[in-house]
């Protein structure tokens, strides 16, 4: 049985570790880095599949809970879009081109979709009491944690050059 173990490198990178035929492969975010690879990337995962998470659950709660068929299309629509944040932020987590951008349109449409549901069942009673007081609660922590990925992701200095936060800023282009 072959053992390898390749250290920690410096810049908190990717590094491997392999044990007899298996690699693993580790991410250790730098403790000083608040770039691509640091912990402002570690946050905007965590959230983003948080946010993901949360308004799938909605979604279909929201669809089960429903008092009429209108309110069920709501939350089957709430639902999708809960799954594709899940899925962009996978895409994110691996390091796929173009994720950053396809978070802050998924992000985006959460925040317009979620104030508009939600205005939507406060207004029309689409839900039991008990339910709508639980929907509002879910979607003011999804709009904030939303509105933090946002914030996350175009405070970065790499976005607005390359509108990606996987690559570098390139200053010698300037």
């Amino acid at each position: 049985m072959r053992y390898r173990k390749v250290n920690w490198n410096k810049s908190g990178d990717l590094t491997q570790q392999t044990f007899g035929s298996r690699t693993l492969f580790h991410f250790r975010p730098n403790l000083n880095e608040v770039g691509p690879r640091g912990y402002r990337r570690l946050a905007i995962e965590i959230l983003q599949l948080l946010v993901g998470a949360l308004v799938t659950i909605g979604g279909s709660l929201f669809a089960i809970f429903a008092v009429n068929s209108f309110g069920i299309a709501l939350g089957l629509i709430h639902l999708s879009i809960g799954i594709a944040g899940i899925i962009g932020g996978i895409a994110f987590l691996l390091g796929k081109p173009r994720s950053s951008t396809l978070l802050l349109a998924i992000n985006g449409l959460t925040i317009a979709y979620s104030t508009f549901s939600e205005s939507i069942v406060q207004i029309q009673s689409l839900l039991p009491p008990f339910a709508s007081t639980g929907s509002l609660v879910g979607t003011v922590i999804a709009l904030i944690m939303s509105f933090g990925i946002i914030y996350l992701l175009l405070s970065n200095p790499s976005y607005s050059k390359t509108s990606s936060i996987e690559a570098p800023l390139d200053t010698k282009a300037l």
